[in-house]
């Protein structure tokens, strides 16, 4: 278990993409809104100016990319381990996603779809996937799927029922439950010999 990789999402999962766009959001809107009020994932629900082009582009922005804050813990989490950042954008997106993947953390791989494409197309059978978001963990092929919920309840992050997703608050339960299976791992392989 110790060679496996981690199949990684970038935003809400390593960054805080989500607290970025509200912040901008918040801005431009002069509102005070908070991230417990999100309950659509384009935002569209905070004012009616917002909609999925406008978020789009905010996600393609330079002020965007300029603030947003890396997830430390999830950082350290991941630190020496074989790391492949398993996300999907628009092709700008992407392009930026991928300078700040080389600028700020040059030993993690990329695996890139774009918008409207799927991540049961990437082969992830020898790893873990991390997500934030359900859809992108039913029905790929990870060895194990953990679903990053950030201590929030939001309509794309749903607990599934009778799934193979195990559930993490925050990504001290996901340090937790790698510690569990590779504790678990050791155990078996010693008592196999």
């Amino acid at each position: 278990m110790k060679d496996l990789k981690y199949y990684v999402d970038f935003d809400d999962t390593i960054v805080f993409s989500k607290e970025e766009i509200l912040r901008i959001l918040n801005n431009k809107f002069s509102m005070d809104r908070k991230v417990d009020e999100i309950t659509k994932w384009n935002f569209s629900n905070l004012h009616d100016g917002i909609d999925s082009k406008m978020v789009s582009e905010l996600f393609e922005s330079d002020e965007f990319w300029d603030n947003v804050k890396i997830n430390e813990y999830a950082i350290n989490v991941l630190y020496g381990k074989d790391v492949y950042i398993c996300s999907c954008g628009s092709d700008i997106n992407l392009m930026k996603k991928k300078n700040f993947i080389e600028r700020n953390f040059p030993k993690f791989k990329i695996m890139f779809t774009k918008n409207g494409y799927d991540k049961r197309n990437f082969n992830m059978s020898d790893g873990i996937q991390i997500d934030d978001v359900t859809d992108f963990l039913i029905g790929t092929n990870a060895n194990k799927k953990i679903l990053l919920r950030n201590n929030y309840d939001f309509e794309w992050n749903y607990i599934p029922v009778n799934s193979d997703i195990y559930v993490a608050n925050d990504w001290y339960d996901i340090e937790k439950m790698i510690d569990w299976w590779l504790y678990c791992d050791n155990k078996r392989k010693k008592f196999s010999r």
